[in-house]
């Protein structure tokens, strides 16, 4: 009986209203965009918005998972170099072979992952460092395999990931399928226990949770995902790159973040990280329609994203005097 009522002792907070300020905040930007360039918004243009966010919010979705288990993946950069630099150099021309080479992409990623979570629970090493050097290190890999830009991958794999169902992508029936799953995801034990390890790791194994073991899942979950979002960006691009997600790490982090999810651990979902991956592109297209210089938009995400985390942080202050109380 102890083991099974643990999240009764142990504070869960799924989603929760930091999850409704991120709504909030794109419905603000909606109305914003709608204002000042309605062109922007046709229906059309959600099929351009998505299949450019995919790619982010893939490793956005790993990069949540392991900040509800009270971790942070720097990683995440690297794999989806390492994985764009392999699929455009070696994606074979046959669906078979692509699928076959996808699996083998994404097991690379998974594996990278558990490396991640092995170092980091079994030698107490902090993720941060952790995941920082692996990062390094695929970056230095994938420069090795691919110096400079090109390779070319099968016109079928690029045609396939970004066909078009009527009015509808891929991009947005993944995207669908993403926040579907997650609703299902996160009744379950195992979502239940990243959360209880987020929030209070010492009482989650007084409880019988096997924290090492939810750690080591949820990096293996990035970095499997990370080589998804790698895998896309080879189709995205048509080419590979060795920095292709050289500089997606940082916004993963921004989108977690903007979407409700506290990088202390135990606050947030993926529902808040997609919403998250939106609003981020349309402060972006924002800035870029009223002329502003590129350094002001990077500015910009720094100081909105400040202000998210001051706004879910009175939140929880508020929720916690409440119960205080």
């Amino acid at each position: 009986m102890q083991k099974r009522n643990y999240d009764r002792r142990i504070k869960i907070t799924p989603d929760g209203k930091r999850t409704v300020v991120s709504f909030v905040l794109l419905v603000f930007f909606l109305i914003i965009m709608y204002l000042v360039q309605p062109s922007l918004m046709k229906p059309s243009r959600l099929i351009t918005i998505t299949n450019g966010q995919l790619c982010l919010l893939l490793g956005g979705i790993g990069q949540t998972l392991v900040l509800l288990a009270g971790g942070i993946d720097l990683s995440i950069g690297g794999v989806i170099c390492l994985s764009n630099s392999i699929a455009a150099l070696y994606m074979p021309d046959s669906i078979p072979g692509m699928i076959l080479m996808s699996l083998l992409i994404a097991a690379l990623g998974v594996g990278i992952g558990m490396f991640n979570g092995v170092i980091i629970t079994r030698f107490h090493v902090q993720p941060f460092v952790v995941t920082f050097t692996v990062n390094y290190v695929l970056l230095g890999i994938a420069l090795k395999l691919l110096p400079i830009d090109g390779g070319e991958p099968p016109a079928r794999y690029v045609s396939g990931l970004l066909h078009n169902f009527g009015i509808f992508s891929l991009s947005m029936i993944l995207v669908i399928l993403i926040l579907a799953g997650w609703v299902f995801m996160r009744r379950t034990r195992f979502v239940r226990n990243i959360y209880a390890v987020g929030c209070n790791a010492k009482a989650s194994a007084l409880n019988g949770i096997d924290v090492s073991k939810v750690k080591i899942m949820t990096f293996a979950l990035s970095g499997g995902l990370a080589a998804l979002a790698g895998l896309w960006r080879t189709a995205q691009l048509a080419s590979g790159s060795p920095d292709a997600g050289d500089a997606l790490t940082m916004p993963s982090i921004t989108i977690s973040v903007i979407g409700g999810t506290s990088m202390a651990g135990g606050m947030g979902g993926v529902v808040g990280t997609v919403v998250g991956a939106y609003i981020l592109r349309l402060i972006q297209d924002l800035l870029t329609f009223l002329g502003a210089k590129s350094f002001w938009s990077t500015v910009f995400q720094g100081v909105f994203l400040v202000m998210t985390v001051g706004v879910c942080s009175v939140i929880d202050m508020k929720k916690g005097g409440k119960k205080n109380g």
